[in-house]
């Protein structure tokens, strides 16, 4: 049986809000001047406008107009400069455009934001696997599952790490890991028959391998 694949994987953007707010035009009456914006008022006219232009990047970014959610992120961190969420998913949008290094800039300064998220660890796991550096890979995913333990990802790409360095027992537990949280993933049963073939289990294999051609025919 092949090796597991490193099978492609996506990183995660921060959800959309709810709901965007519109902005209407104030009208004043003839001859008089507007009052004199306070700091306060300032700052949440530009918060609103930080807002308006991450929400447009998380837009562009999901119909894959990486360009755009770049240009849009630049915008929101150019009012903002403390929004992590900015600076992950402008890291997603400029690794899906090649530029490794910068996105992987982008989620330090994340992290450095947020140390308390689950998905900028996971995120910058999965650019450190893929620029070659699979022990800090492997340090981003032991943070993700420690900080959020239901990170099925973050399981599922440790195990693909695990599994290439030759820890099929760590591996195994891993894919068990991102099967029950999902267990609708068709390359986890996948990458988790190979690994019980590897294990001498072949029974379990085959029916892994059932499982993911079912999950695969349901999707």
């Amino acid at each position: 049986m092949s090796t597991v694949p490193i099978l492609p994987s996506t990183l995660t953007v921060t959800a959309l809000f709810n709901s965007i707010n519109i902005f209407g035009l104030i009208f004043v009456k003839r001859k008089k001047l507007p009052a004199q914006k306070t700091q306060s008022q300032t700052a949440l006219t530009s918060n609103k406008s930080a807002r308006s232009f991450y929400l447009q990047g998380v837009k562009k970014l999901a119909e894959q107009d990486f360009c755009s959610a770049i240009e849009n992120f630049n915008l929101a961190l150019n009012i903002n400069p403390d929004s992590a969420s900015a600076y992950n998913d402008r890291g997603v949008a400029r690794y899906n455009l090649g530029d490794k290094h910068s996105a992987l800039q982008d989620l330090n300064t994340a992290i450095q934001l947020n140390p308390k998220n689950a998905k900028f660890y996971s995120n910058r796991g999965f650019i450190r696997s893929r620029m070659g550096d699979e022990a800090g890979a492997i340090i981003d995913y032991n943070l993700a599952t420690t900080i959020n333990p239901k990170c099925a990802k973050s399981h599922f790409n440790r195990g693909i790490i695990h599994y290439n360095s030759g820890n099929s027992k760590e591996a195994l537990a891993d894919f068990n890991s991102a099967i029950k949280l999902n267990p609708n993933q068709a390359q986890a049963y996948y990458n988790r028959a190979v690994t019980l073939s590897n294990l001498g289990d072949s029974n379990g294999a085959i029916q892994d391998l059932m499982k993911s051609a079912q999950c695969r025919g349901n999707s």
